[in-house]
C-alpha cells in the first residue's frame, strides 16, 4: 500500500511539470518592436542583393549646426553648405540605412571672448559614416577602421576629435526616439520603362543629434592647454578635453540610379497590407 501511494505521488508530479512545460504554461515572446524600413528597388532592372548592389547618393544636403560646448559659449560652432552622401544597398528592405557623409563649404565661428566670435575655415578630413536606425538613433563612426576622425581647424592650435559613438547613448532597440527623422519623395515621371507606376521614389534624412562627445587633445606649454573653466572635463588618460555637443543636419533627394529608395513607416505598411487584402 505505501508503494503504490508513492507511484501514485510520484505520478502526479510527473503531471504537474508536463502542465508547466505544456504550451497554456509556456513563457510568450513579446514580439519584436517594428518602427518602419528602408527600402530600395530598381522595378525595370536586377533585384539588389549582395551581389547586385546599389549606390544611393545625393549631392543635397547641408550641416545647419554643429556646435562643440555649448551653443552660447562653446569654443567652436561649425556649419557647413554642402553635404555629400553615397551609401551601397545590399538588400531591398533594412532597419538601417549606413552612408558616408562628406562635408565641404565649412566654416566655424571661434568665441574669443564673451561679445567677440571670429570666423575660420574648417576641414572635416575624409568625412565620416552614420548608420540611421529605423528608431530614430543614429551610430557614428569612422570610414577607415580606426576609433574617430578629426576636424582640422584652420589658424587654431587646437584640434577636436569626434570619438565613434551612438546617439543616444546605449540607444534601446525596442524605443523610438525623435533623433533622426525619414521620409521620402514621390516624383511623377513619363519614363514608364524605369518606373512602370509612373513615380520616382527618394529618401530624406534629418537628423537633430544631442549629447555627442568630442575630445580636444591639450598639453602643458603647448598651443592648446587646459584651464580649468566650467564647459569642459579634463580627461587623464586621453589627455584631452571632453566635450558635449550639438549636431543638426539634412540629406534631401537620396537616390537610386534607375531605381527607388525611400523609408516606409508601421502605420503606411499595415495601410499598404491591408489596400492589398
Amino acid at each position: 500500500m505505501r508503494r503504490l501511494r508513492i507511484t501514485v505521488a510520484l505520478a502526479a508530479i510527473a503531471c504537474f511539470v508536463g502542465a508547466l512545460a505544456s504550451p497554456a504554461f509556456a513563457k510568450v515572446e513579446k514580439p519584436k518592436a517594428f518602427f518602419g524600413e528602408f527600402y530600395a528597388n530598381r522595378p525595370s532592372g536586377p533585384p539588389i542583393t549582395p551581389t547586385s548592389p546599389a549606390l544611393a547618393k545625393t549631392s543635397e544636403g547641408e550641416l545647419s549646426e554643429l556646435w562643440i560646448g555649448s551653443e552660447a559659449n562653446g569654443p567652436w560652432i561649425i556649419s557647413c553648405d554642402h553635404l555629400t552622401s553615397q551609401a551601397t544597398l545590399t538588400s531591398e528592405r533594412s532597419e538601417t540605412f549606413l552612408t558616408e557623409i562628406k562635408f565641404a563649404k565649412c566654416v566655424a565661428k571661434r568665441h574669443l571672448i564673451k561679445g567677440i566670435v571670429e570666423t575660420i575655415p574648417v576641414k572635416f578630413g575624409k568625412g565620416f559614416e552614420i548608420e540611421f536606425h529605423s528608431n530614430g538613433s543614429a551610430e557614428l563612426g569612422q570610414i577607415v577602421k580606426a576609433t574617430s576622425f578629426e576636424l582640422k581647424l584652420k589658424k587654431s592650435g587646437c584640434k577636436v576629435i569626434l570619438p565613434e559613438q551612438s546617439i543616444p547613448g546605449h540607444a534601446n532597440p525596442e524605443k523610438e526616439y525623435e533623433d533622426a527623422e525619414f521620409g521620402t519623395e514621390k516624383e511623377s515621371t513619363e519614363r514608364l520603362k524605369l518606373w512602370p507606376d509612373g513615380f520616382v521614389r527618394r529618401l530624406e534624412v534629418a537628423w537633430e543629434l544631442k549629447g555627442l562627445e568630442f575630445d580636444v587633445p591639450v598639453a602643458p606649454n603647448s598651443s592648446c592647454e587646459y584651464t580649468k573653466e566650467p564647459g569642459g572635463k579634463y580627461n587623464p588618460e586621453k589627455k584631452a578635453v571632453e566635450l558635449n555637443g550639438y549636431f543638426e543636419g539634412e540629406l534631401e533627394e537620396i537616390e537610386v540610379k534607375k531605381g527607388n529608395v525611400g523609408f516606409e513607416t508601421d502605420k503606411e505598411r499595415k495601410e499598404k497590407e491591408a489596400e492589398e487584402v
